[in-house]
C-alpha cells in the first residue's frame, strides 16, 4: 500500500487542526474530536566553520522553524558511525558550538538535528 500525503504546504513547527466527518447516502455525521497537530521543525543549515585552529572550530547554523533546541554530531567519518568523544546528540539550545580536542591535520564533519 503506497502512503499518500494528505496534506501538503504545511508549515514545519506549526500548529494545525484538523476534524473528520463521515457521509453515505442518507448524509453527513457530525464532525469528529479535533486533532491537534504540531509539525515537525524545519532542517537547520549549516553554515562554514569560524575560528579554525589546529585542534578546533566553531561550528554554527542557521535557526530552523519551529526548533526549541538541537542535537549536534561531530565524526571523523562521513557515515557518523563514531563519534568524537562529547559530541553524539550533544543537546544545545544555542545555534553555534566550539568544537575542541581535535587532532590536527584530521578531517571532521557535523551534523546538527532539530529537537
Amino acid at each position: 500500500m503506497e502512503l499518500v500525503p494528505l496534506f501538503q504546504g504545511l508549515m514545519p513547527g506549526n500548529i494545525y487542526y484538523a476534524r473528520v466527518r463521515s457521509i453515505n447516502g442518507s448524509g453527513t455525521s457530525g464532525n469528529s474530536a479535533v486533532y491537534t497537530i504540531l509539525t515537525l521543525p524545519g532542517v537547520p543549515a549549516v553554515n562554514s566553520a569560524l575560528n579554525i585552529t589546529g585542534n578546533s572550530f566553531e561550528a554554527s547554523w542557521e535557526s530552523a522553524t519551529g526548533a526549541t533546541s538541537y542535537k549536534l554530531d561531530v565524526s571523523d567519518q562521513s557515515s557518523f558511525v563514531v563519534m568524537l568523544d562529547g559530541y553524539n546528540n550533544y543537546s544545545l539550545t544555542e545555534t553555534s558550538q566550539y568544537i575542541t580536542g581535535l587532532q590536527e591535520g584530521k578531517t571532521y564533519l557535523l551534523s546538527s538535528k532539530i529537537c
